[in-house]
């Protein structure tokens, strides 16, 4: 119950202060950059989002699941097997599209810009943060991968602390510069590797502090499923004590 309770406190201060930043955001990027380019940037942003979702292509679940089987059967070499595939895979994959958003940035923007001018600079801001999209994706699998120690703390820590507040210092800081819809694109793009940064940072310590450990209890429970308790009668059978007088 206490772990669950601070859980849900953890997860509801992160959701405010993500929410509180963002919204502050908007107000100051809306009064700088005028409606037409924040739309600009709403639709860029949009976008690098759908390409790091189709980057990540469910590895973080996958990672999730398979830390906490591992875990759950005593079995180290599988806890960073599982997060080394994951990782791997997903550098592939959203490698694969920020490939692909760089050489279809300019179809991509003239579906979607109202004429010729907008969607020249609709592309240049979809190449800027083609690097979002493999950052993302790490980001996501770093994130997940410490929830399979049965704790919200770093993932809300990045996901909704770290990355949020980089993004509107930098985005802010940007904006007064003067660098306009690109600063803001280019820091969202730095924020998401200030947040892969500290995923990894975050993982990393949990690794280590668990040594790769399995849940207090659980490897017995994940023993007898796979079979080492047997029937009473069975020759490798382990056989409970029988009770005495």
């Amino acid at each position: 119950m206490r772990v669950v309770a601070k859980g849900g406190a953890v997860q509801i201060t992160g959701q405010l202060m993500q929410g509180g930043l963002s919204f502050v955001f908007v107000a100051i990027a809306v009064r700088i950059l005028g409606t037409a380019d924040y739309g600009l940037f709403r639709q860029a942003v949009q976008a690098l989002a759908i390409a790091g979702h189709l980057g990540l292509a469910g590895f973080n679940y996958s990672a999730m699941r398979f830390i906490a089987r591992s875990r759950a059967t005593g079995n180290p070499g599988g806890v960073r097997g599982a997060a080394w595939v994951a990782l791997i895979s997903v550098s592939i994959l959203s490698g694969i599209s920020c490939l692909a958003l760089l050489i279809g940035a300019d179809a991509l923007a003239s579906q979607f810009a109202d004429d010729a001018t907008r969607s020249q600079e609709l592309a240049s801001l979809l190449r800027i943060g083609a690097l979002f999209v493999p950052l993302f994706a790490l980001t996501q699998v770093l994130r997940y991968c410490t929830q399979a120690y049965k704790t919200m703390v770093p993932s809300v820590i990045v996901g909704n602390i770290v990355q949020p507040a980089a993004r509107f210092v930098l985005g802010v800081g940007f904006l007064l510069m003067g660098l306009g819809v690109a600063g803001v694109v280019a820091a969202h793009v730095a924020a998401a590797g200030v947040a892969a940064a500290a995923g990894a940072w975050f993982f990393r310590r949990v690794l280590t502090r668990s040594n790769g450990q399995p849940y207090k209890g659980e490897h017995a429970l994940a023993t007898a499923a796979h079979g080492s308790y047997r029937h009473p009668h069975h020759a490798c059978s382990v056989r409970p004590p029988l009770p005495r007088d």
